[in-house]
């Protein structure tokens, strides 16, 4: 419920103010894809990183271990 009138709330804001359904459709727009954007970074930062290759995926793919599963390998990828 919180997420949806944050994201209501600037649309009847702008409809009520200017009276212009185009200006409303922007700023739902521009709404629409900022709560995106938090959402994104909200769900990349929930990921667990459990393993040296998770957290390093670049390393990992250049790894001689790269075969190997992420509990095999002790050591941490350095570049």
């Amino acid at each position: 419920m919180d997420g949806s009138l944050s994201t209501l709330a600037p649309i009847f804001a702008v409809v009520l103010a200017t009276h212009h359904p185009l200006t409303a459709f922007y700023t739902g727009a521009a709404t629409a894809l900022g709560a995106g954007v938090s959402m994104a970074f909200s769900e990349g930062l929930s990921i667990p990183v459990t393993s040296p290759a998770a957290a390093a995926p670049c390393c990992a793919a250049r790894s001689p271990e790269a075969g190997r599963s992420p509990a095999a390998s002790s050591t941490p990828c350095r570049s």
